[in-house]
């Protein structure tokens, strides 16, 4: 006979239990989102022009809609960490009880999606070109995306 034992722990470190120090944790992570966010959107002043021959070949409707993207994904990949603490902090405070800034959150994330025109203009297009494009060094920060077109 075959005895398998498993081992589970779990770190007080990473349970959070007093709503004070919850509430304060998130009021923190929120702020150095905000300051993230802001050295994002200064970044945004930076001017690019499309060389790459992929997307020069797209029709320019679908080069925008690309772009567009691109400007999100680099957009969302700045902050990306300082919006998971963030993310993390108001799910601990949700999990005590106060659940105000987690829905507030899950409210406003809703206006970050695509309407239907960008979805409809990409249709088709490569998913595997666009993952290619969003880490190159033109369009893997926030840039201007008016700068593109003209």
């Amino acid at each position: 006979m075959v005895t398998l034992v498993i081992s589970c722990s779990v770190s007080a470190g990473n349970i959070v239990t007093d709503k004070a120090l919850a509430l304060e944790s998130a009021k923190l992570a929120y702020v150095k989102l905000n300051h993230r966010v802001d050295i994002c959107l200064g970044k945004k002043e930076r001017e690019i022009d499309i060389t790459d021959l992929w997307l020069l070949k797209q029709p320019i409707e679908k080069q925008k809609a690309i772009v567009f993207v691109l400007l999100k994904y680099a957009e969302d990949k700045c902050a990306q960490n300082e919006e998971n603490a963030y993310i993390k902090a108001i799910f601990d405070l949700a999990v005590l009880g106060d659940r105000k800034a987690l829905d507030e959150y899950i409210e406003l994330s809703q206006y970050g999606n695509l309407d239907d025109n960008i979805r409809d203009l990409l249709d088709g297009v490569s998913k595997k070109e666009i993952e290619r494009l969003s880490v190159t060094d033109e369009y893997s920060t926030p840039f201007n995306i008016i700068s593109a077109f003209n």
